[in-house]
């Protein structure tokens, strides 16, 4: 308010000396303030990354309404250069998509490790490939399944596992990486599971938080 007060007023109708005092007047107010407080500087990169409003694109936010939190957080960190936690929150958005990959195939996701239920979409995924005429259908789906499984074994192996238990620490290059196959897989996700397959991932993940 101070700043804003000093800097209204008109330079023609000012004296040499006037239009020095206030000038004087700006800059004091001016390195005062900054004294007090801190400026954020990001760069191109990270601006783009800081509070997105739509980390997993439309289709991502549609399909999974609850990970969008932890999708933005993600993205913010990392534009902040939180780098561990860039990854922490990647990992929590994951478990949207994990939930709906198992309720696709049949299986429910409560409170197994990672590992457990990985083994049991994989297991469901095998079941599937046994049984049934062979079909275009088939084929698209069976190669959708067990890729999405297979990258969220990566995930586990690589990031969750390490980063839920404290063990390491990231630089920005891991984190980058990390939060850029998190939120591709989530969006592949929203693109290849069926409405009613989302909806119940959705409401599942609710009822589990709740607990």
């Amino acid at each position: 308010e101070g700043l804003a007060s000093v800097i209204e007023f008109r330079v023609n109708q000012l004296t040499w000396g006037q239009l020095k005092d206030n000038l004087t007047n700006i800059q004091y107010l001016l390195t005062d303030g900054c004294t007090k407080g801190r400026f954020l500087y990001l760069t191109p990169q990270e601006v783009f990354y800081f509070e997105p409003l739509t980390p997993m694109g439309e289709a991502g936010t549609t399909a999974f309404p609850n990970a969008v939190y932890d999708a933005q957080e993600a993205a913010t960190c990392f534009a902040l250069g939180r780098h561990t936690a860039t990854v922490f929150h990647a990992m929590r958005t994951l478990e949207h998509g994990l939930m709906a990959l198992a309720i696709d195939v049949g299986r429910t996701y409560d409170q197994q490790h990672w590992h457990n239920i990985i083994n049991e979409i994989e297991s469901e995924v095998e079941k599937i490939r046994k049984t049934g005429p062979k079909s275009q259908d088939k084929d698209k789906r069976l190669g959708f399944l067990s890729g999405a499984a297979k990258e969220f074994a990566y995930f586990k192996d690589g990031w969750r596992n390490y980063v839920m238990h404290a063990r390491v620490q990231y630089d920005a290059l891991q984190a980058e990486s990390a939060l850029k196959h998190a939120l591709s897989l989530m969006m592949r996700l929203a693109d290849g599971l069926s409405r009613e397959t989302l909806e119940a991932a959705s409401e599942a993940m609710v009822k589990r938080n709740a607990v």
